[in-house]
């Protein structure tokens, strides 16, 4: 489904962007080089202690997706639309992640989201477990849980929270409370009998009933608040 929209996003930018533009003279780009170099060395860097700390995560909002963002953006507004920024572009600092998991070169939202919130590639479908963890395996599997930004956050006594607009146990969101071996194991009904002798707990029960996610104190997503 997803290449589909892709496909028919790239076939309406193109159409978009099939129209004349005013050529540009070599000083105009070296106009906009100086402006550009002058802006970044007015910045000043802040030292100070943050107060609050909010993590934005794009599900899927890899390059490409940015990019057409960034066109589409420029060409409603009358433009080629390339030549433009989104918000966020113009921060004093930014930096490109790698998103790929211990042992897929294509990643998913599980594991993409633990290495998001604790800094450590894990493997694909596992949630919050390190990558000795084997996939879909419940026995043993809690012995890797790993800890992330709410259990660093939680000890040094900050306030904690998590909205989204997926499920609460979506498995991005998951990723800041979760310790599972399944990433769709959302429900006690999701583990199968196989591996309900291994007392792992679904992601909703760890939601409600242990740390950190009995600890939040926002947990809501577009529809509904815990």
């Amino acid at each position: 489904m997803w290449s589909h929209c892709a496909f028919i996003a790239g076939v309406f930018l193109l159409l978009l962007s099939d129209r004349r533009v005013a050529s540009e003279d070599p000083e105009t780009w070296w106009s906009i080089g100086q402006e550009e170099l002058r802006e970044t060395l007015r910045t000043v860097r802040n030292v100070n202690k943050a107060k609050n700390v909010v993590v934005f995560v794009g599900d899927g909002m890899g390059v490409t997706t940015v990019t057409a963002a960034r066109i589409l953006q420029g060409q409603l507004k009358g433009a080629s639309g390339e030549e433009g920024y989104l918000y966020f572009e113009k921060f004093p600092h930014t930096g490109l992640l790698k998103a790929y998991s211990n042992n897929m070169q294509v990643s998913e939202s599980s594991a993409s989201g633990t290495a998001l919130f604790s800094g450590q590639k894990v493997n694909s479908d596992t949630v919050g477990l390190s990558s000795k963890a084997t996939p879909k395996q419940c026995r043993g599997s809690q012995e890797f849980s790993i800890d992330g930004l709410l259990q660093w956050a939680q000890a040094n006594g900050k306030s904690t929270g998590a909205v989204t607009t997926t499920r609460v146990t979506h498995s991005t969101p998951a990723g800041l409370y979760a310790h599972c071996a399944n990433e769709d194991w959302e429900a006690d009904t999701d583990i199968p009998s196989s591996e309900q002798d291994g007392h792992c707990k679904d992601v909703a029960t760890q939601l409600v009933e242990t740390s950190p996610g009995n600890r939040l104190d926002v947990r809501c997503n577009l529809y509904s608040t815990i």
